[in-house]
């Protein structure tokens, strides 16, 4: 949603929905015409979890598409904390998961872009995306970049009480 809100141009305030309205259209959609991805954002969420729970030394944040489903449902992107990308590179060799690195640019306050180390494997068919902050992040964490509010994340906890809670209600209870 926000590559595509960026390149033509239209942030949400410009055609007076909030993200969350814009969030809530998608999920409405999906429901009507697109069930079938239900199913799928569940699966990867699942994967998501997987990944931090084997990261978890590092406390991974789920964000991006995958966190609202607005988005590649298949790219999964982890916010993690650690002293250097090394020790991150030293897990994944520890559970034995060919990676590449890169980069990704994420905004922070006063619209400073900054470029951080990337780590990126498959799991599947899923792309996992391993964003290295550094251990103070906490004091200038990433901001999404058309709302410029703080990046809406989830710790492990949160994202097994959203799993539950997907759970509770496709068994409609």
């Amino acid at each position: 949603m926000q590559r595509a809100s960026r390149d033509a141009g239209v942030r949400p305030q410009h055609i007076g929905a909030t993200a969350a309205q814009l969030r809530d259209a998608i999920d409405e959609y999906r429901r009507l015409f697109r069930p079938q991805q239900i199913e799928q954002m569940r699966r990867f969420r699942e994967v998501a979890l997987q990944a931090m729970q084997r990261l978890a030394a590092f406390e991974p944040r789920l964000c991006g598409a995958l966190l609202h489903g607005d988005g590649p449902l298949n790219h999964v992107r982890l916010l993690l904390r650690a002293d250097t990308a090394e020790h991150v590179i030293m897990r994944l060799s520890d559970l034995h998961i060919p990676w590449r690195s890169g980069e990704t640019t994420l905004t922070h306050a006063g619209d400073r872009q900054v470029a951080w180390p990337t780590l990126r494997f498959l799991a599947g068919d899923a792309q996992i995306e391993l964003v290295v902050l550094p251990l103070d992040a906490v004091s200038d964490p990433p901001r999404d970049a058309l709302s410029r509010q703080r990046l809406d994340t989830l710790d492990e906890a949160q994202l097994t009480a959203l799993l539950d809670a997907d759970q509770r209600a496709s068994m409609g209870t």
